[in-house]
C-alpha cells in the first residue's frame, strides 16, 4: 500500500519581496501619458537591487529540490515524498533552512542602511510608511515543511449511512489510485525528458552542449529509484540501462571521442524508442 512506502509533504516557504505598489507615482505615469488608470501600475523597488538575492537565491535552491526529490500529488499544494528519500530529503531541508535563517538575520542586521540608502535612491518616491519596522520584518520570512500521512480509505470513519461512507470510500481509493499514477508518470516523464535530449544533442554532429547533458542523467539516476514508489519494475530496468549505457562517457569524453558520441547517441535514441512504447501503452500503476 502507498501508505506505508510514502507521506505527504508540503513546503512552505515566503519571504519579504522589498517591492510595492505606489498609487501616486502610478496616477501620475497614466495622467502623464494621457492612458486610462487601469492602464498599468508602477512597482517600487523599496530596496536596492541585491538586497535581498542571496535569500531569493536559496529559495529557489529549496524550490527546485523540493519538487526534485518528491512527485506531484493532488491540488492543495502537497507531493508525495517516498520514505526511501525520507532521510535524505529532510536533512538537506534542515540544512537550507540553516542557510534561509542566516540569510535572513543578516539581512534584517542591515535592513536600516538600506532604508537610509533608498531616501537617496528613490528620492521624490520614498515614503517611510512603505517599509515594515526592523522588528517586525522577521514574520515576513517563513519556512516550514509539513509531513503528513497518506490518506487511507480504511481509516475513514463518520457517523453516516454505511452506504454512504462505502461510496466516500471508494471515492478516496480511487483518487489515491489516480494521484499514486500520475506521480509515477511525472517520474516516467522526467527519464525520457533527460534521455531524448541527449539523443537529441548527439545525434546533431556540430550541437554544442554542456556536462549537465551527462550530469542530468547521472544525477537523475541516483534518485529515481528513491522515488520509485510503485515500485515499477519496468522503470528499474530502463534506469539501470540509462546507468550502464549512457553515463558510462563524461560530457567531455562525447565532444572530443566521435565513436563514443555516435554509440550514446544510439543507445539514448533506442531507450527513448522503449520508453515511448511503454508510454504509449497508457499503463496504469498498480495500488
Amino acid at each position: 500500500m502507498i501508505q506505508d512506502k510514502a507521506m505527504l509533504v508540503k513546503l512552505c516557504i515566503s519571504q519579504w519581496s522589498g517591492r510595492k505598489k505606489d498609487s501616486r507615482i502610478t496616477k501620475e505615469t497614466n495622467n502623464f501619458y494621457g492612458a486610462e488608470q487601469t492602464a498599468g501600475y508602477y512597482s517600487k523597488a523599496l530596496i536596492a537591487k541585491g538586497a535581498v538575492q542571496k535569500i531569493q537565491k536559496i529559495v529557489g535552491a529549496v524550490r527546485n529540490f523540493h519538487y526534485a526529490n518528491t512527485l506531484p500529488w493532488g491540488d492543495n499544494n502537497e507531493r508525495l515524498l517516498p520514505a526511501k528519500n525520507y532521510f535524505d530529503y529532510t536533512e538537506k531541508m534542515r540544512d537550507f533552512n540553516h542557510q534561509f535563517s542566516q540569510a535572513v538575520h543578516d539581512f534584517i542586521g542591515v535592513y536600516p542602511s538600506y532604508i537610509e540608502a533608498a531616501k537617496t535612491r528613490l528620492n521624490g518616491m520614498f515614503n517611510p510608511a512603505d517599509y515594515p519596522a526592523a522588528d517586525c520584518l522577521q514574520d515576513k520570512f517563513n519556512f516550514v515543511t509539513e509531513v503528513t500521512p497518506v490518506p487511507d480509505a480504511a481509516d475513514f470513519r463518520v457517523d453516516l449511512a454505511q452506504d454512504e461512507v462505502e461510496n466516500i470510500r471508494t471515492q478516496i481509493e480511487q483518487q489515491i489510485r489516480k494521484s499514486q499514477a500520475e506521480a509515477m508518470g511525472d517520474l516516467w516523464q522526467r527519464l525520457y525528458d533527460v534521455v531524448s535530449k541527449m539523443a537529441d544533442k548527439l545525434v546533431e554532429k556540430d550541437a554544442i552542449f554542456r556536462n549537465s547533458l551527462v550530469g542530468n542523467i547521472q544525477e537523475l539516476t541516483k534518485l529515481l529509484p528513491k522515488l520509485n514508489v510503485a515500485e515499477d519494475q519496468d522503470l528499474t530496468r530502463l534506469c539501470q540501462d540509462v546507468e550502464q549505457k549512457l553515463c558510462h562517457y563524461e560530457a567531455d569524453d562525447l565532444r572530443k571521442n566521435q565513436s563514443a558520441r555516435e554509440e550514446t547517441a544510439y543507445q539514448a535514441r533506442a531507450i527513448t524508442e522503449t520508453m515511448e512504447n511503454y508510454m504509449g501503452t497508457g499503463q496504469q500503476v498498480a495500488a
